[in-house]
């Protein structure tokens, strides 16, 4: 039996994504399968890869916020950033728990092998990027106050993830309580811990 082959499968995920995204007028879908996101505070893009060997794909995101990069810059961070990405926060479904995005245990989402699964493959692709992964990027450029437990509980996703996490709650108008900067000491979160604590007396109120 022949393989649905990806010039195939991808036309028609091309399709289900556009028409997922149709009403929203900062999102743009790509041919090559990437999706970007630009508002008035930063850009963000999402990326389908395929990948030969797995005859599938896997997501890599990536966002960056224009007040985060400002902060950043004029708290003149004393360590280098977690990340590696040169992107404020960073990710990619190889490196997820559990796999989600995977419908293979190679960890990819793997191109179906007939025609007729290649509809509903789509439909599952495209309610994973707009359920989890679409939102986490808007979580992001919107400075969602739940981007605070992303950074703790994955700091590797993010350049500087207290620091990244400190804006979220200071845009958020939250107090150095609400924050709670030990436990990003446990999570390992914090690039140097006497330095961050400073930085959060600095910028959050006590109560």
């Amino acid at each position: 039996m022949a393989r649905v082959e990806k010039s195939e499968f991808e036309s028609i995920l091309l399709s289900v994504l556009r028409d997922r995204f149709s009403e929203k007028s900062n999102v743009t879908v790509r041919k090559n399968l990437s999706i970007s996101i630009k508002t008035q505070s930063g850009k963000a893009e999402l990326n389908l890869v395929y990948v030969k060997w797995a005859h599938g794909y896997y997501l890599v995101g990536f966002a960056d916020h224009g007040g985060l990069g400002e902060f950043i810059a004029e708290c003149m961070i004393p360590y280098k950033p977690r990340s590696l990405s040169n992107h404020q926060y960073c990710f990619t479904t190889l490196s997820e728990k559990g796999k989600i995005f995977a419908n293979s245990s190679n960890g990819h989402f793997e191109i179906p092998s007939r025609s007729e699964w290649v509809g509903s493959a789509c439909d599952e692709i495209a309610n994973k990027i707009t359920g989890i992964y679409f939102s986490r990027l808007e979580s992001m450029l919107n400075l969602d106050v739940n981007m605070i437990n992303v950074a703790r509980s994955e700091p590797g996703d993010f350049s500087y993830p207290l620091v990244t996490a400190l804006y979220v709650a200071k845009s958020n108008g939250l107090s150095a309580s609400e924050f709670d900067v030990e436990k990003f000491v446990k999570a390992k979160a914090s690039g140097d811990v006497e330095y961050d604590k400073n930085l959060v007396k600095s910028n959050l109120r006590f109560e």
